[in-house]
């Protein structure tokens, strides 16, 4: 499983369907057993075969549901109540910046929300329609330069997909008993899409400088995504 996971010869949609396959493969038999036993007068008539197939397409449906829908609607959920939309009115400068790259990386242009919170984080979430999710705290925080590094970091994992794969990351460490065993190359393969981010903010900035100083100055107050 690992093997296969950390190969960088695999895309992120690869490496996404072999994480949510795992997922699937765990969740499939205890949905299997309770379906089964509280279906099994309707299936008493049925063949075994049949049973069997029409309860894996039921589980697969509902795992599809679980990990693609309801779990990131969850972990989104708690941010979007806590925040607002970034719009002309209250965030023009920032609206228009993150407008701009989206255009030059050829990007959908994310929806931008500010988090109603003074501990400086920022992160971007791209499953079905991309987000940026960027604090009050890191809004005042940073230099105008620092602030435009963070946008054009997270616009790059929107770009390379790599925040929908960080959260898959995410839910394998926490549902799967092997991520136990190949965390550090779990966090070697994120520690390279973050790298990936850095680049964008690179190819336009042309120095380090900003996303280094913005990443000294929230280090202090939290975890930069």
């Amino acid at each position: 499983m690992f093997i296969v996971l950390v190969r960088k010869a695999l895309s992120t949609k690869q490496k996404l369907a072999v994480i949510y396959a795992h997922i699937f493969f765990l969740v499939f038999p205890i949905i299997y057993y309770f379906f089964f036993r509280g279906c099994q007068s309707f299936f008493s008539q049925c063949e075994k075969t049949k049973a069997v197939f029409i309860m894996l397409l039921l589980t697969a449906l509902l795992a599809s549901v679980l990990v693609s829908v309801i779990a990131p609607f969850l972990f989104l959920g708690r941010y979007i109540r806590k925040s607002r939309v970034a719009t002309m009115q209250n965030a023009g400068a920032m609206v228009n910046f993150v407008a701009k790259y989206s255009k030059k990386l050829s990007i959908k242009t994310p929806k931008v929300y500010i988090l109603d919170s003074q501990k400086p984080e920022a992160f971007s979430f791209n499953l079905f329609k991309s987000k940026i999710f960027i604090s009050l705290g890191m809004i005042e925080l940073l230099s105008k330069k620092e602030l435009h590094a963070v946008l054009l970091h997270e616009l790059g994992h929107i770009k390379n997909n790599s925040s929908v794969l960080k959260f898959s990351f995410m839910l394998f460490k926490r549902f799967s008993p092997l991520a136990m065993f190949g965390s550090n190359r779990i966090a070697n393969q994120l520690d390279e899409h973050e790298c990936n981010a850095d680049s964008v903010v690179l190819e336009y900035q042309k120095k380090a400088k900003h996303l280094v100083n913005a990443k000294m100055k929230v280090e202090e107050f939290g975890k930069f995504d």
